[in-house]
This record gives structure tokens, C-alpha cells and sequence, in this order.
């Protein structure tokens, strides 16, 4: 039987939200009876609840490696790759997120394996494997085989706030210590973990998105006051983050991350396609002074005009609705 390993995120002792939806997604793939599929996860102890979790999501085992920088996936990789040889393991599977990008590289050149990005679909046989995979910033699938004796795929996560029901079903564990880790040559100055109650962007419903025609600090309040009128997450382009104005974590697009919120408020940015194609089904409120900006024949409402004088106008006006809706409830 094939084995498969997922390779999982975290922190605090939970599981991020891409490692529920890329276990959810592996319980749909056709042929999915035809692979034994366990887990990595790294760093902490992980809680009874979390081996429930991955039993209910079909996995059979999670191998929990200690010795490690919860922090820097570089020192993971001799880890995985004694698991690999170890536990005689086919495929390596990781989410389509920063780490998942860095660690599948590094791990194909070890191994010696073939790498696919960008897969949306895996399909199990006795005859072998293949993977659905995207292209031209999602307009084409094409399906590829998967050959030799090991690969490395990075799924793409398309499925956000998409978690299944769970089975009562609790995995095995087995504890490695990491003996080869090494000194890593990263130094972790700080640790940033988002406040509770902050969404991150791929389970927020309302996004406001900022381009490079938020040039400045005062321009990036003007955006801050709309989005917490709206109760909306903030995240944008590339020019956005080089900029400085937002993390890398919050970059939209095909070298940042993919997004499905309910609606998007799109404030300077002209509408490339690197950018769209990680906007998945929402309604897109465009403003953009250029009237020949993609993004106006995107928008499902666009607006020629400066946001610097529109977006005021806009968040007094949700405020009074605001303030009208609180009287009425009060009632």
C-alpha cells in the first residue's frame, strides 16, 4: 500500500486552519482507500484533541518530532527525511503556504524527487499517481503522472473556511526526537502571533485589499477606518508589502495567498493577474482613479475616482447606518 506523509502547521497546539482544509480535501480524492496516510508535526506537545483530529480526518498515525525550531522549517528537514527513508514513505504531502513553499524545494533535492505545485487534486491507483494541477493563474487543468520512488506535491489551497465534520476516531503517536537538527542558520527575533479574535485572511469574510496607490501612512488609515467599520481583514498586493504597509503573510496572489471572502474591497490596485487569481468567488468593490484599471472590468461594482477623497465619504456613511441599525435594535 501506498504510504503517504502530510506534513502539518501549527502553533499554541493547534492546527492551522491550511492543515485542517488540506486533510479535509485528502478524505475527497478518488482512490483515497488505496494509500496509508500519517502526519509530521513539529515543536510542543501535541493534546489528545489533536491526534482526535487527525484520526477523524482519516490519518492513521501522527509522528511528533521534537529537537526542533517550532519556528524555522529548515531545521525540520533532516527530521522528514529520516522519517521518509525510515518509514519507507512515497509522497510527501504540504499545504500551498510560505512554509509549505520553502520546505518542498529543500526536501526534493535530498530526496532526489519529483515536485509538483499547485495541485488541486491527487488521484490514488494501483496502476500509480496523479495530480490535478493548476495552470495560466487557474484558467487550465492538466493532469501529470507521478513517477518514481518519491514525490513532493504542494497542494494548492483553494478551499478556504472549508472544514469538514469529523469522525470520533483518535491516531496513534509516536514521539522522534530529532538528533540530526543541528544549528539552524536562521536567528528568530520575534514571534508574532495574531491577537485573538483577529482573523486571518483566508478565513476572513470581508477583505479590504491595498495596492500600490496607497502610497503612504495617511492613506493606509483612511483604509485601517474602513476596514474596522466593515469589520473586514487587511491584506493586498506585492507593491503593498514591499512597501512595508503589510506583511508578507497578508500578500494576495499567485506568489502570496489565496483568499474567499464575501467581499473584497479593492483600494489602488489596477487588477493584475497575479493578484486576482488569489480571490476566489468574492464580490469585488473596486476604486481606482484609472478608468482603464483590470480591476473596474473585474469589479462587480467599480468606482472611477480618488479613494482618498471617496473612502471618507464612504465610512461616514456606514457609520450612520450603523449608528441608525443600534438605535432600532435599542428599541
Amino acid at each position: 500500500m501506498l504510504k503517504c506523509l502530510v506534513i502539518l502547521e501549527g502553533n499554541n497546539n493547534e492546527l492551522a486552519a491550511a492543515s485542517l482544509r488540506l486533510m479535509a480535501r485528502l478524505r475527497r480524492f478518488s482512490g483515497r482507500s488505496e494509500a496509508r496516510i500519517v502526519a509530521a508535526g513539529f515543536g510542543g506537545d501535541e493534546a489528545p484533541q489533536i491526534l482526535r483530529t487527525c484520526g477523524g480526518y482519516g490519518l492513521e498515525e501522527m509522528y511528533q518530532v521534537e529537537g526542533v525550531i517550532a519556528n524555522d522549517p529548515k531545521t525540520w528537514i533532516p527530521a522528514i527525511i529520516d522519517l521518509i527513508h525510515e518509514q519507507q514513505i512515497s509522497l510527501i504531502i504540504l499545504p500551498g503556504t510560505p512554509i509549505g513553499r520553502e520546505l518542498a524545494p529543500n526536501l526534493a533535492v535530498q530526496l532526489d524527487a519529483g515536485i509538483v505545485a499547485n495541485c488541486q487534486e491527487i488521484i490514488f491507483s494501483q496502476d500509480g499517481l496523479e495530480a490535478v494541477v493548476e495552470a495560466y493563474n487557474k484558467q487550465y487543468q492538466f493532469i501529470t503522472s507521478l513517477e518514481g520512488i518519491q514525490n513532493v506535491v504542494i497542494m494548492s489551497d483553494i478551499d478556504p473556511g472549508m472544514v469538514e465534520p469529523l469522525d470520533e476516531k483518535e491516531c496513534a503517536l509516536t514521539k522522534i526526537n530529532a538528533q540530526n537538527a543541528g544549528m539552524s542558520d536562521v536567528k528568530i527575533m520575534e514571534t508574532y502571533y495574531l491577537p485573538a479574535g483577529e482573523l486571518d485572511i483566508a478565513e476572513a469574510e470581508r477583505i479590504v485589499g491595498i495596492g500600490r496607490g496607497v502610497e503612504n501612512r495617511a492613506d493606509l488609515e483612511q483604509v485601517l477606518e474602513l476596514a474596522t467599520v466593515v469589520d473586514a481583514a487587511i491584506a493586498g498586493t506585492r507593491p503593498a508589502v514591499d512597501a512595508g504597509h503589510i506583511p508578507f503573510s497578508r500578500q494576495i496572489g499567485q506568489t502570496g495567498r489565496i483568499v474567499a471572502p464575501q467581499l473584497y474591497f479593492a483600494m489602488g490596485i489596477s487588477g493584475a493577474p497575479q493578484h486576482i487569481t488569489g480571490v476566489i468567488d468574492a464580490k469585488i468593490v473596486a476604486i481606482n482613479n484609472d478608468p482603464k484599471a483590470p480591476i473596474l472590468r473585474l469589479a462587480d461594482l467599480g468606482v472611477v475616482g480618488d479613494f482618498r477623497e471617496i473612502v471618507p465619504c464612504l465610512v461616514k456613511r456606514l457609520k450612520e447606518n450603523n449608528q441608525m441599525n443600534a438605535g432600532k435594535a435599542g428599541r
